[in-house]
């Protein structure tokens, strides 16, 4: 099996619908931070036949732009986005964003051999200043999912949303999965979230994933689920 590794971010859906096949499963969140999916990697390391792992980071992440944010003091963040994303940078030096998204690259791939033992890891950092995308022509939405295999102009579609507007969140564990979703509503101003199972065994499951997310979220935010047969 091999992994992909990548951004939530929207502009990236139908780059990553090149590395879709029956072999790769996809796990997204926001600035490709590994260390924020560290349960969800050990474990799918653990229980499958992992042979590589490829990190797609890439440029104008809004991620990055977070983590530059909290470290110049413009805006604070809850503990858990600060310990899952930003505290990796907290004393590291960068004079930019572009260094900063360098750095990224590195840090993540940096963890990722410490994690992956002898498994072949490859990386990226995809230039969307040259290959922009166009922009949706509704509002955003983020779809949360477990570890995915559908393509992305599959999925959405299933979930009646566009290719270009919706970002994507793939993790074993709401938990693991919480930072991303805050980051998505109180920093990128989201305001649908889309829970999705992508087979029959999730549906209760991520039904209560809904749930409790519905609980903890603040603002006028509203929540859909959507459950796929395949």
């Amino acid at each position: 099996m091999k992994l992909v590794i990548s951004c939530m971010d929207r502009r990236l859906n139908s780059y990553l619908d090149t590395y879709v096949d029956n072999d790769t499963v996809i796990l997204r969140n926001a600035g490709a931070n590994v260390n924020g999916l560290k349960s969800t990697i050990r474990r799918l390391i653990n229980d499958n036949n992992v042979s590589e792992i490829r990190l797609v980071a890439h440029t104008d992440c809004g991620a990055m732009n977070v983590v530059n944010s909290v470290l110049s003091g413009k805006i604070t963040v809850s503990d858990s986005v600060y310990n899952s994303l930003v505290s990796q940078f907290a004393d590291k030096k960068f004079s930019s964003r572009a260094e900063l998204e360098q750095l990224n690259e590195k840090l993540q791939v940096e963890l990722l051999h410490s994690m992956a033992g002898e498994i072949k890891i490859t990386s990226e950092l995809y230039d969307l200043n040259r290959n922009p995308v166009p922009e949706s022509k509704g509002e955003h939405m983020l779809a949360y999912t477990r570890p995915n295999e559908y393509r992305y102009d599959e999925l959405t579609s299933e979930i009646k949303g566009e290719m270009n507007g919706t970002y994507f969140v793939h993790s074993l564990t709401l938990d693991e999965a919480k930072p991303d979703l805050e980051i998505a509503t109180k920093n990128l101003g989201i305001r649908d979230l889309v829970f999705v199972a992508t087979k029959s065994e999730q549906y209760r499951e991520m039904m209560l994933d809904m749930d409790r997310a519905k609980m903890v979220s603040e603002g006028d935010v509203h929540f859909r689920f959507v459950k796929l047969m395949r």
